[in-house]
């Protein structure tokens, strides 16, 4: 028999009505959505009723190609019904959620509450839970994801604005495709709530970074995600120049925020908002710097330069000096030859030809006399006097120095000189002619 006078209100669910009633009950079913897009195929279940408490055990069947197992435990409490559910799925296709979403998944949890209605005891579910990812890729954002916004910002391809980062950011979230690989990830229950630990991405150039909230209620999910990327480092000059020092590397960039909102369900219409204020205002400062950097590298490339061209020019005029102080040393200087006197170079030989020449005219100005040296070679009496001893012939004797003849030598006697006796004009050495031209003696 059925009891009516008691009826829970707002979900119309009696327990009063079931109060007399105890067996058990054997289900199968060829699909139970939980969720349009979430669903049990092909399985079963044993419902044992008991007064006051309804107990769902050897649920078995198929989720997302996945194996499906759990008990549910509904029973009237103390001040409202009460809920004690634990559920198993292993090997869950991920595919199965959305078409951008490969690999497997595992998730087991347990959770309890009790609310004034079935309607309401989900909302007040708590307990937790692990999900178990084994080769996963999913749509959240990589650790790169940033990088390579950071290098189309300073290669001009993004303007350095704050919605064109942002919009930067939600085009890139929407074709991501991340590797999580395989991966156990823990998760609380608290409020209906079921909250993911943080998944932490790390790269040599960036970090991602995502927490991720599922009501079970409405299975609505709620994925935010930091992006913090490094800028890199401005590229090494080719060559090595003298005091030039790299800016040190600084840490990475304020993270900007990316956020998914949707149903699990459908995981490829997820929207997609992203955040980049702070991330673009430290960029414009790494961007100035980066520039100064750059700046003072050509700087020392220009002083470089010009260092190296004055090297090679004084190189090349150090090769020509030695060229020419070698070709110098090969060339011996000739000395004009000294003529003596006998040449027709002595004053009075000079003195007839000027006077043998024509006359200059009246009103013409005669040419300076040029002034020429003469050197003079005189013989020395005393080698000349040797030579012709060792020759056998007679000795030249100068004409005052003549020894008087006698009666036996037979030397011609000289006439008897009539007139003035001669003077003999000095004798003139060529050191004599050498003053001379100097302009020292007359």
């Amino acid at each position: 028999s059925a009891n009516s006078g008691s009826v829970w209100p707002q979900a119309g669910f009696a327990f009063d009505a079931l109060s007399g009633i105890t067996g058990d009950v054997r289900l199968g079913f060829d699909s139970l959505v939980v969720e349009p897009g979430i669903a049990a195929h092909d399985g079963h279940l044993k419902l044992a009723l008991a007064p006051g408490k309804v107990s769902m055990s050897e649920l078995t069947g198929r989720a997302a190609n996945g194996v499906l197992g759990g008990t549910v435990q509904l029973a009237k409490g103390p001040s409202g019904v009460a809920l004690d559910a634990a559920l198993r799925i292993d090997g869950a296709d991920l595919a199965e959620l959305g078409a951008s979403a490969r690999g497997k998944a595992g998730i087991e949890f347990k959770a309890n509450g009790e609310a004034q209605s079935p309607a309401a005891i989900v909302a007040a579910l708590s307990g937790s839970g692990t999900v178990t990812l084994d080769g996963a890729r999913l749509p959240v954002p990589s650790a790169v994801m940033g990088v390579d916004i950071v290098a189309a910002v300073l290669g001009n391809k993004v303007a350095n604005e704050t919605d064109d980062i942002a919009d930067a950011f939600r085009t890139a979230a929407a074709g991501v495709d991340t590797n999580l690989g395989s991966r156990a990830v823990p998760f609380a229950i608290t409020g209906g709530n079921a909250k993911l630990q943080a998944i932490s991405l790390e790269s040599n150039s960036g970090s991602a970074s995502g927490v991720t909230v599922v009501d079970l209620s409405t299975l609505a999910v709620d994925s935010a995600w930091r992006v913090a990327p490094m800028v890199p480092p401005a590229p090494q000059p080719a060559d090595q120049l003298p005091g030039w020092v790299a800016l040190p590397t600084k840490g990475p960039l304020p993270p900007a925020s990316v956020v998914y909102t949707g149903r699990l369900a459908d995981l490829k219409s997820l929207a997609i908002n992203a955040d980049a204020s702070d991330f673009q205002r430290e960029l414009a400062v790494r961007i100035v710097e980066r520039n100064l950097e750059e700046l003072e590298r050509l700087k020392l490339q220009d002083q470089l330069r010009a260092k190296l061209e004055l090297e090679r020019r004084q190189a090349i005029e150090a090769e020509r000096a030695a060229a020419k102080a070698a070709a110098n040393q090969g060339t011996a200087t000739a000395l004009p030859p000294v003529l003596p006197e006998s040449a027709g170079t002595s004053p009075s030989s000079t003195t007839g030809a000027t006077s043998a020449g024509p006359t200059p005219s009246a009103g013409v100005q005669p040419s300076p006399p040029t002034h020429r040296t003469t050197i003079t070679v005189e013989p020395d009496p005393q080698a000349s006097a040797a030579a012709a001893a060792a020759a056998g012939a007679a000795p030249i004797v100068p004409a005052g120095e003549r020894p008087p003849a006698n009666a036996n030598n037979s030397v011609r006697p000289q006439p008897a000189r009539t007139g003035p006796p001669r003077q003999n004009a000095p004798r003139r050495t060529s050191s004599d002619e050498v003053l001379r031209s100097l302009g020292g003696i007359p």
